[in-house]
């Protein structure tokens, strides 16, 4: 049998234009490293952007910080 072949593009899912505008927002500190990201680590950051818009403001700056240090590490 021939398995189906993945292509790397494929392996990196959602790119970031697909992305709706609040997961987008959600997101935004990611933005620069986003097509860099392997698929499972960006379904965990899209899970944990889904309550973003309602979280108090003082906890959406704390989100994005920690999603600026850890864009730094990789």
């Amino acid at each position: 049998h021939s398995f189906p072949t993945r292509r790397s593009s494929d392996l990196s899912k959602p790119d970031w234009d697909e992305l709706t505008p609040s997961q987008q927002q959600a997101l935004s500190p990611l933005a620069p490293s986003w097509a860099g990201i392997d698929e499972p680590r960006k379904r965990k950051w899209l899970a944990i952007s889904q309550n973003f818009g309602s979280l108090p403001a003082e906890e959406q700056t704390r989100m994005h910080s920690r999603m600026k240090e850890w864009a730094a590490l990789s």
